[in-house]
């Protein structure tokens, strides 16, 4: 079985503002479309009942709460579908809110987005949350990269809330990929063979916890992104989603 290696993990562009010509107009007929994959990591821990509902969100752009990008989008269990949209230039600070039925969660958080890149967007922390669990946005872009037929790549994002003052280490196939992953994070992309064609499983060592074997779905010969999170908004419980990189 091979060793899982170190791999460079693709930055975000940075951004630039833009005016209104007609060179702008072309520019944005030709531009390329951005695509974001929506993981609701947003946890309820208030024993209210309805944690289901007060987690579910809307994803709004640019402030156009008539038009959301993503419209209800309950918590994420599984891998999820992408939705795209043109920047208004090459790379753009994009401003996001969150907003669930009755609040705004997450209010004018500016991205940087670069046309034609994809992105995994992870909704984070717990509803009425304080310090590390107040509820943040951030986006990862993802990379394609060519590996063996044989092979998966994936990297790993910490998004369990209720152990956001905890770091955690990361072992595939008996060998350690990730050290120390804090909340919020991304590791690098990993490169190896499976003992298994369909399944990945991860041990997963939560602070000073016992370490816990995680499993989700994959295809060799592609790239993931690997979220772990609770198995549900009102769970202390630990989980792993893939979300499979586009283009890979």
């Amino acid at each position: 079985m091979q060793k899982w290696a170190w791999m460079a993990l693709a930055g975000v562009v940075a951004l630039t503002g833009c005016g209104g010509s007609d060179d702008d107009d072309v520019g944005q007929l030709f531009r390329e479309r951005t695509g974001i994959y929506f993981h609701n990591q947003l946890i309820d821990t208030s024993g209210s009942g309805t944690e289901q509902a007060d987690t579910t969100v809307d994803v709004v752009l640019r402030n156009d709460v008539s038009a959301p990008l993503f419209e209800g989008r309950e918590y994420s269990t599984t891998e999820q579908d992408g939705m795209g949209f043109k920047l208004e230039s090459d790379t753009e600070t994009v401003l996001f809110d969150i907003n669930n039925a009755t609040a705004t969660l997450v209010d004018d958080t500016g991205i940087n987005l670069a046309a034609g890149e994809n992105y995994t967007l992870v909704l984070y922390g717990a509803l009425a949350g304080s310090g590390d669990q107040i509820p943040k946005l951030k986006a990862y872009q993802q990379s394609v990269e060519s590996i063996g037929t044989s092979q998966v790549r994936v990297r790993f994002i910490h998004a369990l809330a209720d152990e956001a003052d905890q770091n955690i280490d990361i072992s595939l196939e008996g060998s350690s990929v990730v050290s120390g992953l804090e909340y919020g994070t991304v590791s690098a992309y990993k490169v190896g063979g499976l003992s298994s064609a369909t399944t990945l499983t991860a041990s997963l060592k939560v602070g000073s916890a016992s370490a816990v074997d995680r499993s989700c779905a994959i295809e060799l010969g592609k790239s993931y992104d690997a979220i772990i999170a609770h198995p549900a908004p009102d769970s202390t419980g630990i989980a792993l989603y893939c979300q499979q990189v586009a283009g890979s």
